[in-house]
């Protein structure tokens, strides 16, 4: 990471204390409003190189103490970090929309752990910014972990990032009723005509095993070009979609065939359980959790940064938003 024309001391900005990693010691950059009653979306309004430049720099900034009215507030300050918005589509996680194209975060049961990821690393377009909205913390648990993907590559074999690199990755998909949401939910669309031409023209494979039971199979790179720096980074759902994360029990009773996710290698050779398990480390060696305060923004560099979710309890209300979508040749 080039760090050289970032301030290396708390920087005071429009009233924003800027605080990078090496101050703070536990995140990478932290701006807190110092003034009473600033809204963020004001601040934004006139700091957006301010930002353009710490995100390019560390990938991920979480902004603290500023004055936003729930979700139509952090709807307000969306236009000032994204060029361009994205509804969410393609859809992996249940999730409501609330506010044009703000959502929850996900609507997972509170008691599972969602693992670390990439947004839309499977897909494309993919957003190379998602930002998250703290309105109701919880009142335990419920962080939002998140980890460089450029320190987490760090802690991979060799032989592991060659063969990623070298045969990409895989992936399966099953629609079917009673598993997840409906491919109607997934892509936002009525016609099953429109559906597939959707599918086709992105490559993926479409087998109807039934009426109901849609199955589909697509490639991608395990490695993406950013698009800021052009270094080579790890960006795929190898990790997230691996069966060898399911509970025993789900896969003596669901042929692989059968999963509503699963990854290979891009060859359609089995990701090893010991590759996964390293992959696991990786991220858990690079993860940085950190408590949510009310009002908390946090933005990602999507493809600089990875996510999760921890457990919960009481009432917890995320909200999130996506922009500045990129597409690259699968």
């Amino acid at each position: 990471m080039n760090h050289s024309n970032i301030h290396q001391e708390p920087l005071l900005h429009n009233g924003v204390e800027i605080n990078p990693p090496e101050e703070t010691g536990v995140f990478p950059v932290v701006l807190t409003s110092m003034l009473p009653h600033q809204r963020l979306s004001e601040w934004l309004a006139q700091s957006g190189e301010v930002v353009d430049q710490y995100l390019q720099s560390y990938g991920a900034m979480l902004f603290r103490g500023f004055e936003i009215a729930g979700s139509s507030g952090f709807n307000e300050i969306l236009p000032a970090i994204f060029k361009e918005q994205i509804e969410y589509k393609q859809r992996t996680s249940p999730r409501h929309a609330v506010l044009g194209n703000v959502y929850t975060s996900t609507d997972h049961p509170n008691d599972q752990v969602i693992n670390m990821h990439t947004e839309s690393s499977y897909g494309s377009p993919w957003p190379q910014r998602i930002c998250f909205f703290a309105d109701v913390p919880a009142a335990s648990g419920g962080e939002t972990p998140i980890a460089d993907v450029r320190k987490m590559k760090s802690f991979l074999k060799e032989e592991v990032i060659r063969k990623f690199n070298r045969k990409g990755v895989l992936y399966m998909r099953n629609i079917m009723p009673g598993v997840g949401m409906s491919w109607k939910e997934i892509y936002q669309i009525d016609n099953r005509e429109e559906l597939e031409k959707i599918l086709t023209d992105n490559n993926y494979q479409v087998e109807w095993v039934s009426e109901d039971h849609l199955r589909l199979k697509w490639s991608r790179p395990a490695f993406r070009i950013h698009p800021d720096s052009g270094e080579q980074v790890w960006f795929n759902h190898a990790f997230f979609y691996s069966k060898h994360l399911l509970e025993e029990f789900i896969l003596e009773v669901i042929p692989p065939e059968d999963l509503p996710f699963v990854s290979y290698y891009g060859d359609g050779e089995e990701i090893e359980k010991e590759v996964i398990e390293e992959i696991r480390l990786a991220y858990e060696k690079s993860r940085i959790v950190f408590p949510w305060q009310k009002g908390d923004v946090l933005l990602l560099d999507n493809m600089l940064f990875a996510h999760g979710r921890m457990p919960f309890e009481g009432e917890r209300r995320i909200l999130v938003a996506m922009g500045n979508p990129v597409s690259q040749s699968v």
